[in-house]
């Protein structure tokens, strides 16, 4: 598996953060930095031939650092902002995974964004940037835990952000079994870019 230069660390507020490629205006807020994963200071690299990154001191290796980095900082992304993009669902797509009564459809004010307009009763919810409360991460539902955990409408959404590992069989039939509608964010291939200077 390639090892890739990891662009996360923790600050001294224990956030975590991402070392923005030429910020050079910032340089001294990636100087106080901790591994994720060990716990360990890391060292920032901040050369003119790779893109900039964190290492450990002699170039540790450290197990599982970049995708347990990227899977903290895109929780960090969801807990800091309150809109996503959720892309389109039709009816018959939401009913069979679900195996929902069709009379769940009339709760689809629930919903739908203050602004948006039905245009189809096929279309469960349009693809649309929807405000949300962030409400807790990695907290317990019944017999699962989500990575996050958001509220849209007055309805809660459970949110997977997958790099390594998608959501199981067994976890899907316990979303399933608790009632709460889910999404997985698929950050699996993103590893790639993230090693290109030009990545934004």
């Amino acid at each position: 598996m390639r090892k890739f230069k990891n662009p996360f660390a923790i600050n001294e507020n224990k956030e975590v953060i991402y070392i923005k490629n030429g910020d050079i205006d910032n340089k001294d807020k990636y100087k106080k930095c901790y591994c994720p994963t060990c716990g360990e200071k890391l060292f920032p690299r901040m050369g003119e031939k790779n893109t900039w990154h964190f290492s450990h001191s002699n170039n540790k290796e450290c197990n599982g650092n970049f995708e347990t980095s990227l899977h903290m900082y895109a929780k960090e992304v969801i807990r800091k902002n309150n809109k996503i993009l959720l892309p389109e669902l039709r009816v018959f797509e939401y009913l069979d995974f679900n195996k929902m009564d069709t009379a769940f459809i009339q709760d689809l004010h629930k919903w739908e964004y203050e602004n948006q307009e039905r245009i189809s009763s096929q279309i469960f919810i349009n693809e649309n940037v929807y405000t949300y409360k962030w409400i807790e991460n990695e907290i317990k539902i019944n017999n699962f835990v989500p990575d996050c955990i958001v509220e849209i409408g007055g309805k809660k959404l459970a949110i997977e952000i997958f790099v390594t590992h998608a959501v199981d069989k067994d976890k899907e039939k316990k979303v399933k079994q608790s009632n709460i509608d889910m999404i997985e964010i698929d950050l699996k291939d993103i590893a790639e870019k993230m090693q290109d200077k030009e990545f934004d």
